[in-house]
């Protein structure tokens, strides 16, 4: 069953609450950082708050967030790598522009900047991200899905 995100509000609140049922102090704002991470997608953001549950002793601090989303990452490397392999370049480079937060995909300099060919293969590669899953076109624009899938793919540079 699909969720759509939850307000960040509500997730500062259940991660609160849960870190601290186990007697683990967590901030508002490492909390924050959490479903922000994860683009306040329910199943990304569990799976977040998971890994750093498992690394917090008394404490969560934003150096246990970032230890965790290595993991997280280091866990998912070979799917990721393997998701990437099964795209043409040119799917690849449309996956980098919206990495990048462009907007305006079939502009001249996006199109060229990042090498997507014309109008008609951006349209077409959109189509293909979407169905694998890859891409979620949202109400400010076009995103990655996997949230931990873009952290890992923003570092590869």
């Amino acid at each position: 069953m699909f969720l759509n995100k939850i307000d960040i509000t509500h997730w500062i609140v259940f991660i609160k609450d849960a870190f601290q049922s186990q007697q683990i102090s967590i901030t508002d704002a490492v909390a924050t950082s959490i479903g922000e991470l994860m683009l306040c997608h329910p199943y990304y953001v569990q799976q977040l708050a998971h890994t750093v549950w498992n690394k917090a002793e008394n404490e969560v601090t934003a150096q246990t967030v970032e230890l965790a989303i290595l993991e997280l990452i280091q866990y998912n490397e070979l799917a990721y790598s393997t998701w990437l392999n099964g795209l043409s370049p040119t799917q690849v480079n449309l996956l980098k522009a919206i990495a990048d937060g462009e907007k305006q995909l079939t502009s001249t300099r996006v199109m060229n900047g990042y090498r997507l060919g014309t109008p008609n293969n951006v349209r077409k590669n959109k189509q293909v991200l979407e169905d694998k899953d890859m891409i979620n076109f949202v109400q400010a624009g076009i995103e990655l899905l996997d949230p931990g899938f873009a952290l890992w793919f923003k570092r590869l540079g």
